[in-house]
């Protein structure tokens, strides 16, 4: 059990894959409270990972505010978290 020690005694800590299951929980209730155009601009970078150019076509929007849009969705996405995202 990975959240044993030798002593036998729990340390208190859940075993990772409980921490990693509970990360994506929380992250994927953080990215419902999104906007629909911010979920889009994190699916379109991360999930279908297209390039700035692909996704300024499809969003109509400079690669500035792209890039602008991303920083701000990440800072807000680690301050509902409290972990890094990248």
């Amino acid at each position: 059990m990975d959240n044993v020690p030798a002593s036998g005694k729990p340390s208190g800590k859940l075993p990772r894959y409980f921490q990693a299951e509970r990360g994506i929980v929380v992250l994927d209730r953080a990215i419902c409270e999104l906007s629909p155009r911010r979920k889009q601009l994190m699916r379109l970078r991360y999930e279908d990972q297209l390039k700035d150019a692909e996704i300024r076509q499809i969003l109509g929007c400079s690669v500035a505010h792209i890039h602008t849009l991303l920083r701000e969705t990440k800072a807000w996405l680690r301050a509902q978290l409290g972990f890094e995202l990248d």
